[in-house]
């Protein structure tokens, strides 16, 4: 699927009331989100609602009048969606989390949730936010199990407020974007999101956090070099390669998968970039790293669930 915008209005602009409204915006999120249980508030109902999505990514904006929506065990079994959301507010209160008494979300934080976890979300009248759909394997082997229990940052500072605003320059800039550079921003935005997260989550980090993001940030910007090693992270980073297999091992991956993440990742990038259109996936295989072509394309479908040819086939419709 090519880069494409679409969104929804409900209420007063189509005439929608009662029942009418509230099913074509149920409808709507359902779709996008997995299969919710909303509740509303009174007769009528006013919302709109903006997206912007590849394969890869969705970045949904809305606003909207006050809402009750909890995704629960059954609706997780009857439509599980395999990704995980970042939720940002921009205004009003946001209540995210296993229940709505827990503390609200304003705008300048923001909260990690796995979409196939049960949670509850909630919000008064005209409360707008941000949210960013991002695939698991993004999140997970950067953030491990913690991204399940659920990740709290502030946003209002640093790499936090760095990604919130990366987000909302997205919805800004959505008439420039191709499907590749879409996917580019939200590539940074996540990695930001993460790196701040593993250093900030509940207000500390840990030494682990540290040395492992210190190896991806070293991994990701040496991604293409072919002897890429081990033992030159280590002379690079700082810390002895066999502390670095050890904090790696606690998440549940080794150096050569966080080697293989990076360079499927840029494969992917480059497959969908007008500038690499005129290169084979031979040679994009070869760019990071895979001599073969077949090893290639096992591990890109391994890793994405399609092939090279159908992700590049995809992007062009």
């Amino acid at each position: 699927m090519p880069y494409t915008i679409d969104g929804l209005v409900t209420g007063a602009e189509r005439r929608l009331t009662g029942s009418r409204a509230h099913g074509a915006w149920r409808d709507w999120c359902s779709g996008v989100h997995g299969e919710f249980d909303i509740s509303f508030d009174g007769d009528g109902y006013r919302g709109d609602v903006l997206r912007q999505r590849t394969e890869e990514y969705q970045l949904v904006s809305w606003t909207s009048q006050r809402e009750h929506v909890r995704r629960d065990a059954r609706g997780i079994r009857n439509d599980p969606r395999g990704h995980y959301e970042l939720f940002m507010p921009l205004k009003g209160a946001l209540h995210v989390g296993g229940d709505v008494t827990e503390g609200a979300l304003l705008p300048g934080e923001m909260v990690l949730v796995s979409i196939d976890s049960p949670f509850v979300l909630a919000h008064d009248d005209d409360a707008s936010a941000l949210a960013l759909l991002i695939p698991e394997h993004r999140v997970s082997r950067t953030l491990g199990s913690v991204a399940k229990e659920g990740v709290r940052l502030r946003g209002g500072r640093g790499l936090g407020r760095v990604t919130r605003d990366l987000a909302a320059a997205l919805i800004d800039e959505r008439e420039q974007l191709t499907a590749a550079e879409f996917d580019a921003a939200c590539d940074r935005a996540v990695d930001l999101f993460c790196l701040a997260a593993s250093g900030e989550a509940d207000g500390a980090g840990t030494a682990d956090d540290d040395v492992r993001a210190a190896v991806l940030r070293h991994v990701r910007a040496h991604a293409t070099e072919p002897d890429l090693s081990l033992a030159g992270v280590a002379a690079a980073v700082g810390w002895s390669a066999r502390h670095i297999q050890a904090v790696l091992s606690r998440t549940g991956e080794t150096f050569s998968d966080a080697v293989r993440g990076e360079r499927l990742d840029l494969a992917r990038d480059r497959l969908t970039d007008p500038r690499w259109a005129a290169r084979g996936i031979s040679f994009i295989a070869d760019s990071v790293g895979y001599g073969s072509a077949s090893a290639f394309s096992t591990a890109f479908g391994r890793r994405f669930g399609r092939t090279p040819r159908a992700h590049r086939a995809g992007a062009a419709d």
